[in-house]
């Protein structure tokens, strides 16, 4: 067989049909936001997957731009962008503002909208240049996802769409469902040929209804566990006597950042007055921080950085000692929890969504404000802090980069048998 004659198409069904682990792949990513439009999670776990499967596969990316139809390459993935009327405004502008009208409209949009047709039209197209093996679908407020399924499938396309929000659970932020809205999006999502999730709990309490293939791979921080860097950030903190607390996020309700800011005064009290908080983020809470925390901020213990470089965040992780995320909504992953431990920081968090799942264990997790000040003293001593520390390794090893990028190219070779 000569495979170097071999048209590269033909070379990847052979390279598929030997059962190769080196195989090449056209993967179309199709999400509402993507890089330098970053509003969440979900936009940061999207550019980490497309970039490491660029390195071996063709990796091209559908957005939704706020004014000009564009495209452009970054870190080797090609991304088209389309102005599509109404729908730009109401993703760049309208959405930002957290209204329940806006929640509604969000909801029918999806079903009817008058843009439909202009955008499936910019969408057929990107399908028929590129010619993709396998559409993987994002977040995707406003794309009419039944519509969208059915082009692909007529096509002879394999469709997976993730799930990163409660907008495609049929659910309110706090998890409650909306009647009609989750029995209307277990419908269409059952359609789908595959829909992953990143949390299993989530997958377990929400998904039952969806009657399509369903998968469970946690989201990753984007990089690999480097023991060796994790070994020398946790020995040189591990004796520490004041003990350092950050908060890395939007300063918002739902991230329960109030109750952080509310409990804060009883936490210092009950460490003995050897803690230090951190928030590391912006938002509509902050001037509500600022106040209640006015007597820490002014000496010290309580700092409030605002946004600020990856690299710089890193390095506040290294010196702290835990990493909280304290969400009163349904967190479909948590990944700061996972970076805190990349670098050296216990995770702790609340009760609500996956937080329990990605923390790894329960002494690690509070319901209320006497159980977070527990779990404080406790792995405040140096001994429990740093066994504690050592005893979560093997737990947070899964969501190393290397392990994401491998389940993700099972799936599609999967698939494309």
């Amino acid at each position: 067989m000569f495979i170097n004659t071999l048209p590269l198409e033909s070379l990847k069904c052979i390279l598929i049909r030997m059962n190769l682990e080196v195989y090449w792949v056209r993967i179309l990513y199709v999400s509402q936001f993507y890089f330098p439009y970053v509003k969440g999670g979900a936009e940061i776990s999207l550019a980490i997957l497309a970039e490491n499967l660029s390195t071996q596969h063709n990796v091209w990316v559908f957005t939704i731009d706020p004014s000009n139809d564009s495209h452009d390459s970054i870190n080797n993935v090609f991304v088209v962008r389309k102005h599509i009327p109404w729908l730009s405004h109401f993703l760049f502008e309208d959405l930002q503002n957290k209204k329940k009208i806006n929640s509604l409209k969000a909801r029918v949009s999806i079903i009817f909208a008058p843009y439909h047709k202009k955008l499936l039209k910019e969408l057929e197209e990107t399908i028929n240049k590129f010619n993709p093996d396998i559409i993987h679908i994002n977040n995707a407020v406003g794309f009419p996802l039944s519509k969208i399924y059915q082009m692909v499938r007529r096509r002879g396309k394999r469709v997976i769409q993730s799930i990163r929000d409660n907008f495609l659970l049929g659910t309110t932020s706090t998890g409650k469902r909306v009647p009609f809205w989750f029995r209307y999006i277990n419908s269409v999502l059952s359609e789908a040929d595959v829909v992953h999730f990143p949390s299993k709990t989530i997958m377990e309490k929400y998904g039952k209804q969806i009657k399509t293939e369903k998968i469970y791979i946690p989201n990753t921080v984007g990089i690999d566990f480097n023991e060796e860097k994790w070994n020398e950030f946790v020995e040189r903190k591990k004796d520490d006597s004041v003990k350092k607390i950050a908060y890395v996020g939007v300063l918002e309700k739902h991230k329960g950042v109030h109750l952080l800011c509310e409990w804060f005064e009883d936490i210092y009290k009950a460490l003995n007055n050897n803690v230090e908080l951190i928030f590391v983020g912006d938002g509509s809470l902050r001037d509500f921080i600022e106040n209640q925390l006015k007597k820490h901020i002014k000496n010290g213990t309580v700092k409030i950085t605002g946004w600020i470089p990856r690299d710089e965040v890193d390095k506040i992780l290294q010196e702290s000692h835990f990493v909280i995320l304290p969400s009163q909504w349904e967190e479909a992953f948590g990944r700061i929890l996972i970076e805190g431990y990349y670098n050296g920081c216990l995770p702790i968090g609340s009760s609500w969504g996956a937080i329990p799942e990605v923390v790894g264990d329960k002494s690690l997790v509070f319901n209320n404000k006497k159980d977070l000040i527990k779990t404080l003293q406790f792995h405040s001593k140096t001994n429990n802090w740093y066994q504690k520390m050592m005893t979560l390794k093997e737990h947070m090893l899964q969501f190393s980069l290397s392990n994401h990028i491998k389940k993700f190219e099972q799936l599609y070779k999967i698939l494309l048998k």
